[in-house]
This record gives C-alpha cells, structure tokens and sequence, in this order.
C-alpha cells in the first residue's frame, strides 16, 4: 500500500513538473498564431491613372505597391475598353463611379483595350513561387 501511494505521489510529481513546459508551448504556439496574422497586411488598389495602364504586362513599370507574402490587396477596375463598354450596354453614366470618370479623362496613352492594374510587388517573391489568387 505504501507503495502505490508513493507511485501515485510521484506520477503527479512528475506530471506537476512537465505542466509548465506544456501549458508554455502552448501559449508559445498561440502567440506565434496571433503574431502571424496580424503581421498580415491589407492593401487597396484604387482605380487610378497612376495605378492603371492599357493593353499588355510591361516588366519594365515600376510596382504601384510592395506587399508580403500572407498580405491581402484589394484591386479596383475596370472592363476591358474602359467605359466605351458599359455605354455600348446602355449603363447610364450616373451610374459609373467617380474613379472610373477619372480614369477616362486622365488616360490618354492606351496600347490596347485592357486596362491593368498594377503592377504589384511581392517582397522574397522568387521564379517559380506559387501565387494564389482569390477573386471575390
């Protein structure tokens, strides 16, 4: 009886023992979660004339913005051959946004009908890194 008694009083010993390192690596592992996400930006793209060009990807233009991996950007735009489109379907201009006006007015230099935004920067990004993309 003795004996059991003092397997027990040592199981919980040891047990009461190891409680911090596993109540510590758990608060670790918490923390590290949290830091994680909240290292995680959210950027905005606005339609712009400094934030759109026309027609093609052009390697040579300089990024509009810098992100991390992880970070969210939220892209304003526009359809392919800008507003002429959404006249063509009948869209009343009071309809179209301020932004869209802006764009139409301040661009004049288009080498095509696709209007891009962009481009985008991603810091550690190397050839052959996977992008995911979400549209919503």
């Amino acid at each position: 009886m003795i004996t059991r008694t003092h397997e027990r009083a040592s199981f919980w010993n040891q047990g009461m023992r190891a409680a911090p390192i596993v109540i510590g690596l758990a608060i670790t592992a918490m923390t590290t979660q949290a830091l994680v996400a909240q290292q995680n930006a959210t950027h905005q793209l606005p339609l712009s004339a400094e934030n759109i060009h026309w027609g093609f990807y052009d390697a040579s233009l300089e990024p509009v913005v810098t992100i991390r991996s992880g970070d969210s950007v939220y892209f304003e735009n526009l359809l392919a051959r800008g507003l002429q489109r959404l006249r063509l379907a009948g869209i009343s201009e009071d309809r179209f946004l301020p932004s869209m006006l802006n764009v139409e007015e301040e661009e004049t230099v288009r080498v095509g009908s696709h209007p891009l935004n962009g481009p985008v920067y991603i810091e550690n990004a190397e050839a052959g890194d996977v992008l995911e993309v979400r549209l919503v």
